[in-house]
């Protein structure tokens, strides 16, 4: 389902929950910062397995990062409590799979961010 604002997604997503439903949200970073409070007031205040798949817009592991959003994403996961992988090659796609679990498991948001690179198509 789409929405019309990043910042819609957690509300919408939680509702597909409470229906049954078991929706992944898709943020780029900038995107994500936007959802905040309804990410505080929603999936981490009620408790809600919500898969996060974040572009880390501006992140670069070989080179300086000078994107306000690559440098702040991480470090607000962690202030939130979040629990997060990085994915960078095709070999890291499992940790997909290891945040859907751990999110379900733990009844917790769990991000997944995707590096510069990404995986291949």
């Amino acid at each position: 389902m789409q929405v019309c604002r990043e910042g819609e997604a957690i509300g919408v997503a939680t509702g597909l929950l409470l229906g049954g439903k078991n929706p992944v949200v898709l943020h780029q970073s900038t995107g994500f910062f936007e959802s905040g409070d309804s990410l505080r007031g929603l999936a981490l205040d009620l408790n809600i397995p919500l898969l996060l798949l974040i572009g880390h817009r501006g992140w670069h592991r070989n080179s300086p990062v000078t994107d306000s959003a690559a440098k702040f994403l991480e470090p607000v996961l962690d202030a939130w409590h979040i629990n997060h992988y990085l994915v960078e090659t095709d070999q890291d796609v499992q940790r997909i799979s290891t945040g859907y679990r751990e999110a379900q498991q733990t009844n917790r948001p769990v991000a997944v961010l995707f590096g510069r690179d990404g995986i291949s198509s």
